[in-house]
């Protein structure tokens, strides 16, 4: 008895990172050994014993998301998004001509929505929120790309 494994096809590629903000400016930093690490900007530093970050430069989230959007959207989920928005535009497809049965997008993030923790300081609050922001997250995908999305996350609060 012989199983088929189904066909995976990467079709395109979408970066958002501390060293490129798209995958071709992400993958010549990585060759030219560059660092994304330097001092905390986001917020004041001072009394943590840590003062640097590999935090995102120059990262416009109006590039693939409108204002409105954004304003819904906790960082991470921005960051996915538009790492979407590049991956399908990378891609090359006629998203209209694509079987949405048959698509998807696929992201990562190590641990999301930490700026909605730090501002909602409960991590009840913190756990709905994500959950929340990845379900909206997959509504926009598939309103935006008309595909299927899988979406599995995994979440460990200390």
């Amino acid at each position: 008895m012989s199983r088929t494994i189904p066909r995976v096809v990467i079709t395109g590629i979408g970066a958002v990172t501390p060293i490129g903000n798209t995958a071709a400016d992400y993958w010549q930093g990585m060759m030219e050994g560059r660092s994304g690490a330097g001092p905390i900007s986001r917020f004041d530093a001072t009394h943590f014993d840590t003062k640097f970050a590999c935090e995102l430069k120059n990262y416009d989230p109006t590039l693939h998301i409108s204002r409105k959007e954004v304003q819904r959207m906790d960082l991470f989920t921005q960051y996915a998004m538009s790492c979407a928005v590049m991956a399908v535009e990378d891609s090359g497809l006629n998203i209209e001509a694509v079987n949405g049965e048959r698509a998807g997008v696929i992201f990562g993030s190590g641990i999301g929505g930490m700026w909605t923790n730090h501002v909602q300081h409960s991590s009840k609050i913190f756990l709905s929120a994500v959950v929340c922001q990845i379900a909206y997250l997959r509504s926009l995908c598939r309103c935006l790309f008309l595909i299927s999305l899988p979406v599995i996350s995994l979440f460990v609060l200390d």
